[in-house]
């Protein structure tokens, strides 16, 4: 540990140094059996050496040659001493405060934007609502308002199902997601309402949400189309509206005859852990194996022995794989499972418990106008 300390020591401050005196090497000989770091040593004369030692490995080799010798510092090096150097240089100190705070500031400045996923937006339009929200070339980052800017992209243009604007460095980069369907907005001039043999009564319009098919806690949900209405764990019920295709429009004044909402079919993905409660029924008793069969009053008695633990977990393992095969939808997986067994007479009965990852949700037709729930007591199972 004292070699160690002894080598960081040498290099956080050093001294190049010239010896003159006789019989130099003596004063060598004595200074590595004292333990001092001595490097660098460059004989020039007999009576004239240059060596490297640290600052307090100077003042032992100096206690050492005692008068004998004379000893001059050439030059020091370390970080301590570049440091005061570096500090006795007002000008050069000032330089490069001003280049740091330049750098700091100049990478908080937006130098590109970069906008993905637009299909039928065109992208200057887009940029335009960013460039009125404060988002453009040389805007100053920390000034900006993100939320409210999605928000913009949300209320100009409703055909937008998910906004996402992100910064990397002095890149801002926006990412959007257009919806495929048409867009309804009920109560305004292009709101479709013609159809072969006339006018199309607007009730009778229809778009899609996404319905859970069974109950369970939310894993995850990634809406493509439509508006998300649960997150990740909540508890939902089967015939909940987990993706709506009703989409509100939620500028920050409304005029009289602005639309409120519009429509789309919904569409995404929503995983969750849903229970299953199962009871299967196997035989009590199995053959005995290498027990010959009896005859009791002329009648032939097979010899059973009652099932192990292993051959009944073995048995319902295989009609937990048999079920899920005919009844868990496709990528479904089974998190946990717990068994618990009774016995009635010839028959062991196992009731099962599994935790299911899968899908839940299913599209459902809804008319526009039509007064909608998301509660299981008012859907069909």
């Amino acid at each position: 540990m004292r070699e160690r300390y002894r080598e960081l020591s040498f290099y956080s401050h050093r001294l190049q140094v010239r010896v003159e005196g006789f019989r130099l090497e003596r004063l060598l000989e004595k200074g590595m059996k004292a333990g001092l770091n001595i490097k660098g040593v460059h004989l020039y004369s007999e009576t004239e050496m240059v060596c490297t030692v640290s600052k307090e490995d100077f003042k032992a080799l100096k206690k050492l040659g005692r008068s004998l010798y004379k000893f001059t510092v050439i030059s020091e090096r370390g970080p301590v001493v570049s440091l005061w150097s570096f500090l006795r240089k007002p000008a050069l100190i000032i330089g490069c405060l001003l280049t740091c705070a330049f750098v700091v500031i100049e990478s908080l400045v937006v130098q590109s934007i970069e906008v993905n996923g637009y299909k039928a937006i065109p992208e200057v339009e887009l940029l335009q609502v960013l460039e009125e929200e404060g988002i453009y070339k040389g805007a100053f980052r920390p000034e900006i308002n993100w939320e409210k800017a999605e928000k913009a992209i949300y209320d100009v243009f409703p055909q937008v199902t998910w906004v996402q604007l992100a910064y990397s460095g002095r890149l801002v980069v926006l990412n959007i997601s257009e919806t495929d369907h048409d867009i309804y907005e009920k109560g305004v001039q292009n709101y479709p309402q013609e159809q072969e043999g006339g006018l199309q009564d607007t009730e009778d319009l229809m778009y899609t949400d996404i319905v859970a098919t069974r109950s369970g806690y939310i894993e995850s949900i990634a809406p493509y189309y439509g508006l998300a209405m649960v997150e990740k764990g909540d508890y939902v019920k089967k015939g909940d509206i987990l993706i709506a295709g009703c989409v509100p429009i939620e500028p920050t004044t409304f005029a009289e005859d602005d639309p409120k909402e519009y429509y789309v079919n919904a569409m995404g993905e929503v995983w969750a852990k849903t229970p299953y409660h199962l009871k299967f029924n196997q035989e009590r008793y199995v053959l005995a194996e290498n027990l010959p069969s009896s005859k009791t009053d002329g009648q032939m008695v097979i010899n059973r022995v009652e099932k192990t633990k292993e051959q009944i977990e073995k048995k319902v393992e295989q009609q937990i794989r048999l079920w899920a095969k005919e009844n868990l939808p496709e990528k479904a997986e089974i998190l946990k499972k717990s068994l618990k067994f009774s016995t009635k007479e010839n028959i062991i009965e196992v009731s099962v418990t599994l935790e299911v990852s899968q899908q839940i949700g299913k599209p459902q037709e809804e008319r526009i106008g039509e007064n909608t729930t998301d509660t299981q007591s008012d859907r069909q199972d």
